[in-house]
């Protein structure tokens, strides 16, 4: 229930009404500490059914809601702790400082729909994280680069540019004159940054006066990371304002094709091939036969500008839409019965630093259908006692196949569970799920099934 407040589109009316605002982020933080609070009684009680592990200064328990993969994980720590297996056997791990709290970073393998038990040991090594000059970076067949005023970044023969569209800029102030802005990369600064996990290219660039985009391209094992972070000195508005979402674009070019999204359940592709923006749920592609890519959006919803016949994907890195009103809004009712809405806004500014992850992912929307799922999907990571059971350090608690289907929705009914599957792949599958039971069912193309068993992974 808090979620769905939470999540309700409506919640925030037809302008940002501050009461709204405040309800809405306050039924968020909600579900977020209910959820909270039955992960770690969950992970607790699984920690108390393990084998006692080897001696450790602690133990984590990860959690993979998603079928066996690789995939980095963070924990915080009150002092420079590295991991290692539930036998005491080393784990790479980056130890690092920041902001005044210890963090231990490790790519870990974990079982499909399981645990995976880790001991917390003192750090080997402290990883620096310092910045060296550069412009060239190359990580597994990756590769990011600022060469003659050209940002390009992928992998192997297939690569995309990197640039910022033109935008209006305006001061709500009336101080400074509106201006068109055509950004470029001739004046940009560059810097990179080598780790165990892959490498960064970090460009800075002043795009307008008072603002600033600091961009983040991390070659990573199977996608390359974009952070932007754009930062406003003084209040200004971007964009056309009224209810136009063009804003402060970054592009992503290669050749023409179709495009993709993804909606609840599904991808569709995209009706019309002029740009145009769309609200995808997780991703967008672009299928221009080898060169096909995709963004996915790391945090939270994003706005896309999509524009098949040119090539492009683009994030919208913000917009100065319809804001709330200047002045009380009015209705009024004419004798004849009727009415006239007035109402006076100009377009919320921008002020302070706003940051967007995203992955940029080579392949076609099946390939980044599946991967979004991978990036999206968190792993919990739960500080526990573990002991006092037989169970083993790793297992899974379920075998899900094909590997295109996914639980969505893992729920209690008064005799027993409920899991939710959905198939991303858009053709016809049969899938098998073994718990305590095994069963079956029949998806069609992106097929929703639900199956009602125990699974206590007994």
């Amino acid at each position: 229930h808090h979620l769905l407040i939470g999540i309700n589109s409506d919640a925030s009316g037809w302008f940002p009404w501050q009461p709204r605002t405040r309800h809405r982020n306050i039924s968020s933080a909600a579900a977020r500490a209910l959820a909270d609070e039955v992960l770690v009684r969950f992970a607790r009680q699984l920690a108390g059914r393990l084998a006692p592990p080897a001696p450790a200064l602690g133990y984590a328990l990860a959690l993979n809601p998603a079928p066996a993969r690789a995939v980095e994980v963070t924990l915080q720590t009150e002092h420079p702790l590295g991991f290692a297996s539930a036998r005491g056997e080393p784990i790479a791990t980056a130890v690092s400082l920041v902001d005044g709290r210890w963090h231990a970073r490790a790519r870990l393998e974990l079982p499909a729909y399981g645990y995976r038990l880790l001991g917390l040991v003192p750090a080997v090594q402290i990883e620096p994280r310092l910045w060296s000059a550069g412009s060239e970076v190359h990580f597994g067949g990756r590769f990011a680069r600022l060469e003659q005023g050209v940002l390009t970044a992928g992998e192997q023969e297939r690569e995309v540019s990197i640039s910022v569209a033109p935008f209006l800029l305006s001061d709500p102030s009336g101080v400074a004159e509106t201006e068109q802005v055509v950004p470029n990369w001739e004046r940009a600064f560059t810097r990179v940054r080598h780790s165990i996990f892959g490498c960064d290219l970090e460009v800075f660039t002043e795009l307008a006066w008072a603002v600033w985009l600091r961009l983040v391209l991390g070659l990573r094992e199977d996608h390359i990371e974009v952070t932007a972070e754009v930062h406003v000195d003084m209040p200004r508005r971007i964009g056309p304002l009224g209810y136009d979402p063009q804003g402060l674009l970054l592009q992503f070019a290669s050749t023409p094709g179709a495009v993709y999204y993804d909606v609840p359940y599904a991808t569709i592709q995209h009706q019309t091939a002029d740009a145009s923006f769309v609200a995808a749920q997780r991703f967008v592609a672009l299928e221009s036969g080898p060169a096909a890519f995709g963004l996915v959006a790391l945090e939270g919803n994003q706005s896309f500008m999509l524009a098949g016949r040119d090539g492009v994907l683009a994030a919208n890195l913000g917009a100065s839409t319809q804001g709330r009103p200047d002045t009380r809004p009015q209705c009024i009712i004419f004798p004849d019965g009727t009415a006239e809405h007035r109402i006076t806004s100009g377009g919320d500014p921008l002020y302070g630093s706003y940051t967007h992850r995203f992955a940029l992912v080579f392949g076609d929307h099946a390939a980044l259908a599946m991967a979004a799922h991978r990036l999206r999907t968190l792993v919990a990571l739960v500080r526990v006692e573990p002991g006092g059971g037989y169970w083993p350090a790793a297992r899974s608690l379920l075998d899900i196949t094909p590997d295109t289907v996914r639980v969505t929705a893992f729920r209690t009914t008064n005799d027993g569970f409920e899991i939710v599957l959905n198939d991303l792949s858009g053709a016809p599958t049969c899938v098998s799920v073994t718990g305590s039971t095994k069963q079956t069912a029949d998806l069609g193309p992106y097929g929703v099934a639900t199956l009602g068993e125990r699974f206590s992974g007994r």
